[in-house]
């Protein structure tokens, strides 16, 4: 058998610990975190716009939904990106 050890956990944090963390937080500007949302929607849009022009049968709607399935790595494997063009 393995023999197993108590080992004491500290009840607290160390004050050196405590002071990195408040020290290291740093603000992020609201127009930074508004040009990552507006990235992000621009890129989502681009690519919902190939997507519906590669298929045949895809509208725009079907394109965005596609693209947030497969950015989330979510993959139901309910659309599938395969046309006459393509394959």
């Amino acid at each position: 058998p393995i023999a197993m050890e108590r080992v004491a956990l500290p009840q607290t944090l160390p004050a050196s610990i405590i002071s990195n963390r408040q020290s290291s937080h740093r603000h992020v500007p609201f127009e930074a975190e508004m040009a990552v949302i507006v990235f992000i929607a621009f890129y989502l849009t681009v690519w919902a716009g190939v997507f519906s022009f590669l298929s045949d049968d895809w509208s725009l709607l079907d394109g965005f939904y596609f693209c947030m399935v497969t950015l989330t790595t979510v993959g139901y494997g309910d659309m599938c990106v395969c046309t006459s063009r393509i394959c």
